[in-house]
């Protein structure tokens, strides 16, 4: 299985080039040496960067069960 990074570079690596930039963008507000990342600039990034369709804003809710390919039970 591919993980995101993987898929992300196979896209042309948008997803993690608007990471680093919005990290990088937390620290002019902030002090501490770890970046905040909003939630919601994570998941409209993730969305443009995957074309997904960005539920959230909509007010729904969405439920994955993920399953083992190979023994067909939930994970």
């Amino acid at each position: 299985m591919k993980t995101f990074a993987q898929i992300d570079i196979d896209n042309k690596g948008n997803y993690l080039k608007l990471l680093s930039v919005i990290s990088k963008l937390s620290r002019l507000f902030s002090e501490s040496q770890v970046p905040f990342l909003y939630y919601r600039a994570a998941e409209n990034i993730f969305c443009r960067s995957f074309d997904a369709e960005n539920l959230s804003s909509k007010g729904k809710n969405l439920q994955l069960n993920l399953v083992n390919t190979e023994t067909k039970e939930l994970i």
